[in-house]
């Protein structure tokens, strides 16, 4: 076997941060990373640099410049912190893999990662079914919304996934949709039955779509994809319509997790149809779940209807 060689780097080079920065985001896209978390690394180094006082890869100035960025995350959540902290992180990894640095500078401050337990908002069926009648089934876009709240609640598919559903992903033959892994969140493809009223709305969907445009299921009049951005607005609005608290996107992909055990789903099953790499999400939703059972039946238990005698014990003994 060919032993792979390691490119030479120049001496100027290694010194300079914003150049090594660009070629590693240009490996993470050549690594197939999802356009969302290279915007995400973006970001990252955009705020991060402005904490820097010069271009110099080196572990002393950027071991400064991280104790002085990571001061603005002090009040906020978990998952504000360990998002840029996993980005910088995966980063000094590689400028160590590549021989760029010799430490890890975030290593060496001693920051670590913070625990941080998912937030998953649920909401009752009346609150989920006001929802889902609010779009007009009359205009195109409407009839968009419709759609996607359907087959999120049918199926549990991410809104970033969905948004990038293209017509060939699903088959309605076979009654099914394909994630494929340029889309998947894991980048890991996956096969998602689908209900027949949601087919009957999706096939309603493609026949009056604008065919001018590229072949997405959900895009906007312009033939862009539907974004989050957009998406959650548009639910804000039809929340507003229907008179019920606010509902985020991802409140309907929880909704199905939480729904599909309540109805007698295999949380092994909820674990390959929601993409989890592991079940330590899919366990929250069975704990949710189960506080549920727990609440209905002290509401609903039928041995209220018997037990009225006094259980008073007369003493015996004094």
């Amino acid at each position: 076997m060919t032993a792979v060689r390691r490119l030479k780097i120049s001496p100027t080079m290694q010194k300079n941060l914003p150049e090594v920065v660009n070629r590693f985001l240009g490996y993470k896209q050549a690594q197939g990373l999802a356009p969302r978390s290279l915007m995400d690394y973006q970001h990252t180094f955009n705020k991060f640099m402005q904490y820097t006082t010069s271009d110099e890869l080196a572990v002393a100035p950027l071991q400064d410049a991280l104790l002085l960025f990571f001061q603005r995350f002090k009040d906020q959540s978990p998952t504000s912190y360990n998002i840029p902290y996993k980005n910088l992180n995966c980063f000094f990894a590689w400028c160590i893999e590549q021989e760029y640095l010799s430490q890890n500078p975030l290593k060496r401050i001693g920051l670590k990662i913070k625990k941080d337990t998912p937030k998953v908002k649920h909401h009752d069926a009346d609150t989920i079914s006001k929802l889902i009648k609010a779009p007009g089934l009359g205009t195109l876009t409407g009839l968009r919304d419709y759609s996607l709240m359907l087959l999120t609640l049918d199926c549990g598919i991410r809104p970033s996934e969905a948004f990038g559903l293209r017509i060939p992903d699903i088959d309605f033959v076979h009654k099914r949709v394909t994630i494929s892994a340029a889309i998947s969140k894991t980048r890991v493809a996956r096969e998602l039955p689908l209900s027949a009223p949601v087919l009957q709305t999706l096939e309603k969907l493609i026949s009056v779509r604008l065919t001018q445009f590229e072949d997405y299921v959900f895009m906007g009049l312009d033939g862009n994809p539907l974004n989050r951005n957009s998406w959650n607005r548009r639910l804000a609005l039809y929340c507003e319509k229907a008179g019920i608290e606010k509902v985020r996107p991802y409140d309907l992909r929880h909704c199905f997790a939480i729904m599909f055990i309540r109805n007698g789903g295999d949380p092994f099953a909820l674990q390959i149809l929601m993409g989890h790499a592991d079940l330590q999400m899919t366990k929250l939703y069975v704990k949710l779940a189960n506080s549920d059972v727990v609440k209905q039946h002290t509401q609903s238990s039928p041995v209220k209807q018997f037990v009225k005698r006094s259980t008073r014990v007369t003493k015996l003994f004094r």
